[in-house]
């Protein structure tokens, strides 16, 4: 966080915000951040926020949808964001892992609730369309020694795979509480760790 936001982030968990930062660049290597003047923070608008999470994890994915002809959506995110604004940190009755959708990557809208893939979501969210599917796909991961210890949640054991496991879901529609599949294991560390990836 630039020092003029500190105070608004904690050491401690419980008062931590995230949020999302929208940058420009032509060629990948030199990137300017607009003062979009979006969203306050500290008391101030100016800045480059796009989205103020709250108190969550602050991983959203964000790509650019060439699939979706419809121009209001052609941005999509997908990650974590507290619901409340001012919850503890994580609490699973505040947080909300959503997906939403932005004409230009700056203005978000249509905030859906995907909780139902039920994962940790607190790690690099990402999500795209497969072409060769016909459908979206999230990856994310799950957190098996604490949330969902058993099949068909996790498989094998915590201390021959670790905690932390990478996950897939899939789903024809991107705004819909109900169409994204539970997500399933597709990847996992070795033991080594308390929590391998």
């Amino acid at each position: 966080y630039p020092a003029r936001w500190r105070s608004s982030v904690s050491q401690g968990y419980p008062q931590m915000r995230t949020a999302t930062f929208y940058a420009e660049s032509t060629d990948g290597l030199r990137w300017t951040k607009p003062n979009l003047g979006l969203i306050s923070w500290n008391g101030s608008t100016e800045n480059n926020i796009v989205v103020d999470a709250g108190s969550c994890d602050g991983n959203r994915g964000v790509f650019l949808d060439s699939h979706d002809m419809n121009a209001s959506r052609r941005f999509k995110l997908f990650g974590s964001r507290n619901t409340t604004g001012d919850a503890v940190f994580c609490s699973w009755s505040t947080r909300a892992l959503s997906v939403a959708v932005s004409p230009d990557g700056i203005h978000w809208s249509d905030w859906t609730n995907v909780s139902i893939m039920n994962v940790a979501a607190d790690t690099a969210n990402s999500v795209l369309w497969d072409d060769s599917l016909q459908r979206y796909l999230a990856f994310t991961r799950r957190h098996c020694d604490t949330e969902y210890a058993t099949l068909p949640f996790c498989r094998g054991k915590v201390k021959e795979w670790g905690v932390r496991r990478e996950v897939r879901s899939e789903a024809i529609e991107f705004l819909s509480t109900t169409n994204w599949s539970y997500a399933l294991e597709v990847a996992h560390g070795e033991a080594g760790g308390k929590y391998d990836m």
